[in-house]
């Protein structure tokens, strides 16, 4: 009975001792965790920076700092950045626009070539400073279209276009809308003048707003 009694003693002081050992392995663990090196899997980002994504790559962080609305990412200044970068890369100043597109990532815009005038190309600038050109087919325009459809850079002003972003949605009056792009071309060809239209979506509804280059509001679809 005494020997049973030592054996059941011995077990329990095992099982006592090899508890109080995992307890002091997960609090290295713990420990470690907490003070791992930011490059760690488990690291947290810091506030508004790329978070890494599970394949490895790079995704944009949504935190501080992170445009979240089209009115925020494309300020005056930003568009006189996007305007002035692009033409740079046009070659002219004023250049023969065809079309303007502002959206939340990129202003893009389709311009003849100077040197060239038959060509089209597309042009867009992301706020990196840098500015990608891609061709744009034309083949299947009438004769003199192209010529007939172009507006001058310097008819865009980026400080209208501000506004207008700023403006669109309490100009629509769509309850909890939202303002996802901007555009600037000609209807026809034959249009005297560009205008600028700017879609407006909400929960309970959307609509398109029309200005003239002046920032007037002039229809509302």
């Amino acid at each position: 009975m005494v020997l049973r009694s030592r054996m059941v003693a011995a077990v329990l002081l095992i099982a006592v001792l090899a508890s109080a050992g995992c307890s002091r392995f997960l609090g290295r663990a713990m420990h470690h965790s907490q003070h791992a090196s930011p490059s760690a899997a488990t690291a947290s980002p810091a506030p508004g920076g790329p978070v890494p994504s599970q394949g490895g790559g790079v995704t944009i962080s949504t935190g501080p700092g992170v445009p979240s609305s089209i009115q925020q990412q494309w300020t005056t200044e930003n568009l006189t950045k996007a305007f002035r970068a692009i033409n740079n890369r046009i070659g002219a100043n004023p250049a023969d626009y065809l079309e303007v597109i502002v959206a939340l990532t990129a202003v893009q815009v389709k311009a003849i070539d100077p040197k060239k005038r038959e060509n089209v190309d597309e042009y867009e600038y992301r706020g990196t400073g840098g500015v990608e050109i891609s061709p744009v087919d034309v083949s299947h325009n009438e004769p003199g279209a192209i010529e007939e459809s172009k507006f001058s850079s310097d008819t865009v002003k980026p400080e209208v276009l501000s506004a207008i972003l700023n403006s669109a949605i309490k100009d629509s009056g769509v309850e909890d809308a939202k303002v996802s792009s901007l555009t600037v071309d000609k209807t026809f060809a034959n249009d005297p003048e560009p205008h600028i239209s700017v879609p407006v979506s909400g929960p309970r509804g959307s609509k398109v707003l029309e200005y003239d280059l002046s920032g007037k509001l002039t229809r509302v679809i």
